[in-house]
């Protein structure tokens, strides 16, 4: 009894909020700018929503929406007019990175934002890097390693991009400059090849032919990142502006935001130059008159807005093992050995965990809820995985959220854990049902899950009886399975959490588990050349309604039908896999 009044107080507590529904946001890496479209399109629909959840670049664009949120032009307003201003503040951000790309000081966000930092773009943004890092003379002489120091200050200076990889060397080769013993220029050397490695396979998201994924130094620094975009939400929350700001976004607002129904940001500003205009004015006025007494990165997580966060974990022994793994990894002298350490991770699963920061109510009666018996939904494996972190600041949240293998190794958790990053759960429709949400919107695309996210998982879970081939995103027997499912495994590990033919699967039971699917194709862009088509495409994504509810309809969205799913012989798979459940052939 005590839970289920517990439970009902939780509904009613979210229900106090504007809204209706709430949001599961998949994150998307690189391709981030996509939720900008797809969140807009989403509350000209349904309106603002009660709370969101997401991990990896989700926890970012979660943040944002945060910060929106306690925008005093947008909290001291009615639902209708709380919706329009806010669709038309997640499609500024479009204006904002575009207009602030002439300014220095973002250059480093931008650079990340549209390429987020591949080795091809490390030619054009720290050119004596590459240089340096290209040489067939690898050897360490003096005028080499003064080139190597200019470099690395180059790097350093845009803070984002100066990630452990880099500190690693500015200290052996400190250490080496100090001490020049022979042992310190072959710590030096060792760094300076996990620096390279670090580089050319930054952005490429290899869980197959990376066994030491999980391990390696990461080029970028996500506390720097993460107080880069604090420095964007600023502006989006008006933290601390002067008492004239408010009145002139609100009068901007007024004038501007009605007319961007309907269109992305592209469309509205080349019809409404004067408000694109004004709104780069109003960038400008707040960052010329702010002074910042307490930044957003310091509030907690949820504290204005319900809001979920997750990021993998390993506890207990798996993350004494992987602490274990990394110094070893980190003191080998050649790739081939480090390879090996990689090669040799031997963890527990039950010691993997999927862990979420929000509101200790919030958290506290979504573990109630998943762990009592007679919601059969909860029975999956991700929902067993549910842990229970606590409220953090979203610095600790954007500092290991969006740090994921393939841009970062593991990071310290405290009490002993390591956090993993936010690929765990790309879906995290079950968590918003056990916090009561009567309706969610999950926001994601077309296809299969990650196939390197299933990678990491084999690595983790030890499934060895899935082949490689299997969850190699270039091979075509990966993809087709990958996108349909396998209907005669029900029962192995992957079946349960991947597996779009089993309909008890985690995957397959967090579309079910939505009231309507968001799906876009932002897969199919990439985000150095075709930034404004993967905003544009977002935003006009169909969305399949499974449980239609009540729609706000500030403009007319295209809408699909589980018999929009259709068979395509010429991909084998199903037109909508990963938004439209696949039908069940036993």
């Amino acid at each position: 009894m005590r839970f289920l009044l517990t439970f009902f107080a939780l509904i009613a507590s979210i229900a106090a909020h504007a809204g209706n529904y709430c949001i599961a946001l998949r994150g998307n890496g690189e391709l981030m700018p996509a939720h900008w479209g797809s969140l807009a399109r989403t509350v000209e629909t349904y309106g603002v929503p009660r709370a969101i959840a997401g991990g990896s670049s989700a926890s970012i664009t979660s943040f944002l929406f945060e910060s929106i949120q306690m925008n005093p032009v947008i909290a001291n307003t009615n639902d209708l007019d709380r919706a329009i201003r806010t669709a038309y503040l997640i499609k500024s951000m479009q204006g904002f990175t575009e207009y602030l790309i002439r300014t220095p000081k973002w250059n480093a966000l931008l650079t990340l934002i549209k390429t987020f930092a591949t080795s091809r773009n490390i030619d054009s943004s720290y050119p004596l890097l590459s240089l340096w890092l290209r040489e067939p003379n690898a050897g360490l002489d003096p005028a080499r390693l003064a080139r190597l120091k200019e470099a690395l200050i180059q790097v350093k200076a845009s803070g984002i991009f100066a990630g452990p990889a880099v500190q690693n060397v500015f200290t052996a080769l400190a250490r080496a400059e100090q001490f020049p013993e022979p042992e310190n220029f072959i710590w030096l050397s060792t760094q300076v090849r996990l620096l390279r490695e670090t580089v050319s396979l930054l952005g490429k998201f290899d869980a197959k032919n990376d066994p030491a994924v999980l391990l390696r130094p990461g080029f970028i620094d996500f506390r720097a990142l993460a107080w880069q975009f604090s420095n964007m939400a600023h502006f989006y929350a008006l933290r601390d502006s002067t008492p004239g700001m408010p009145i002139r976004l609100d009068a901007h607002l007024d004038r501007c935001a009605g007319r961007a129904i309907g269109k992305n940001w592209v469309a509205f500003a080349t019809t409404n130059p004067d408000c694109d205009r004004e709104f780069a004015s109003l960038i400008d006025e707040y960052y010329a008159t702010t002074v910042v007494r307490r930044p957003r990165l310091l509030d907690p997580v949820g504290g204005f807005f319900p809001t979920l966060i997750t990021t993998a974990i390993a506890q207990g022994e798996s993350a004494v093992r992987l602490r274990n793994l990394k110094r070893a990894f980190e003191s080998a002298l050649n790739p081939e050995q480090g390879a090996r350490i990689g090669e040799s991770m031997d963890l527990i699963p039950a010691q993997i965990r999927f862990g979420y920061w929000g509101t200790p109510l919030l958290l506290n009666n979504i573990q109630l809820t998943l762990r009592n018996p007679i919601f059969d939904w909860v029975q999956t494996d991700k929902t067993q995985r549910f842990e229970n972190l606590g409220q953090a600041s979203w610095e600790q949240a954007l500092t290991l959220s969006p740090a994921e293998p393939g841009l970062s190794s593991f990071q310290e958790l405290g009490d002993g854990a390591v956090s993993l990053g936010g690929w765990a759960d790309l879906h995290p429709t079950l968590v918003l049902r056990a916090a009561g949400c009567e309706n969610i919107v999950y926001i994601t695309r077309r296809g299969g899950d990650s196939p390197f996210s299933q990678g990491i998982a084999k690595r983790i879970f030890r499934m060895d009886y899935i082949p490689w081939e299997r969850l190699d995103p270039y091979h075509p027997v990966s993809s087709v399975m990958n996108d349909r499912g396998d209907p005669l495994d029900l029962r192995s590990d992957w079946s349960r959490m991947y597996n779009l033919a089993n309909p008890m699967s985690s995957f397959a039971k967090s579309i079910s588990e939505a009231s309507s699917v968001v799906c876009t194709d932002w897969n199919a862009f990439d985000a150095r050349t075709q930034w404004e088509e993967l905003i544009a495409d977002s935003y006009e994504s169909p969305i399949f309604e499974q449980r239609p509810f009540g729609r706000l309809g500030l403009a007319p969205a295209s809408f699909i039908q589980a018999k929009d799913n259709v068979w395509v012989a010429a991909t084998g798979s199903y037109r909508f896999a990963g938004c439209v459940p696949v039908p069940f052939r036993p």
